[in-house]
């Protein structure tokens, strides 16, 4: 998680980190890559050109994704990469008709709000197993973790911030006013 590159790098200086920053130094895995240093990792998807809420936690097998604002966007809203050929290439293709399934999950609207992945046996998370009924205690502990993480970082709610579409989520061009 980046949120530990900072005291990381105090420890291999052999600064003391300030006990307000938050993060753990990693050295101790430069010598052994076998050790644990979290059980979680969080990580968050938020808003630029366009209102986006997505939270993550990963276990060494399971990933979780809670998408807030998951009726507004498509898998992988082209906020951020709007002008990038790679996304062009692929509107163009999804026109075309021309994606395979896992490529045309990249357009799947509405999102689902809560998504669940089986690392070990689907690496590219293509099949979102969160309602799955085996699942259940699995979604909620992660989905626990994920509200405590909000809670201890002071986390932003998806209905604190809404603004007006500025983007269109399939070609990733302005929107302009008729």
């Amino acid at each position: 998680s980046a949120i530990d590159l900072a005291p990381t790098i105090l420890q291999v200086a052999g600064i003391e980190k300030p006990a307000e920053m938050p993060g753990l130094g990693l050295q101790k895995i430069f010598t052994n890559q076998k050790t644990t240093v979290r059980y979680y990792a969080f990580s968050e998807r938020n808003w630029h050109g366009i209102d986006e809420h997505m939270r993550s936690v990963r276990t060494d097998r399971y990933k979780l994704i809670v998408n807030g604002a998951y009726e507004k966007f498509p898998f992988g809203s082209p906020s951020d990469i709007a002008e990038s050929p790679s996304w062009l290439s692929l509107y163009e293709q999804k026109q075309a008709g021309k994606l395979s399934p896992a490529q045309q999950l990249l357009f799947q609207h509405p999102r689902t709000r809560v998504e669940l992945f089986d690392l070990k046996n689907d690496p590219y998370e293509l099949e979102n197993i969160a309602r799955d009924p085996a699942q259940k205690a699995r979604v909620k502990s992660l989905t626990t973790a994920i509200a405590q993480w909000s809670a201890e970082t002071k986390d932003v709610k998806p209905t604190d911030h809404i603004i007006a579409d500025k983007t269109d989520r399939y070609t990733g061009r302005p929107l302009t006013k008729n």
